[in-house]
């Protein structure tokens, strides 16, 4: 992020929408990464893999008390779809700009 938020060959636009993609795939990530230990408890010998099982996580550190049940693909395909954008959204504008 550091070197897309730096490069000056990018259009405005194009290097701001990069940056806000990359960012959300990070959050993703970070949050993908802190639901694994919860579903590695939750995961039963009928499932039929990591991603289809469901588990409760805190999503943001201030809802203490209240916990959302989600499933790890809910969260891998967001951090996966965003970096693609991104990186795409940087080369389109390291090329043309």
């Amino acid at each position: 992020m550091g070197w897309v938020g730096s490069s000056k060959d990018l259009f405005a636009e194009l290097r701001a929408a990069s940056l806000v993609c990359l960012v959300l795939s990070l959050a993703f990530g970070i949050m993908s990464l802190s639901a694994v230990p919860h579903l590695s408890s939750h995961v039963r010998d009928d499932d039929e893999s990591i991603y289809h099982t469901w588990t409760a996580i805190w999503i943001f550190p201030w809802q203490a008390g209240e916990r959302r049940f989600v499933r790890l693909k809910w969260l891998c395909w967001p951090q996966h779809a965003l970096f693609l954008i991104g990186a795409a959204l940087y080369c389109t504008g390291a090329v043309f700009g």
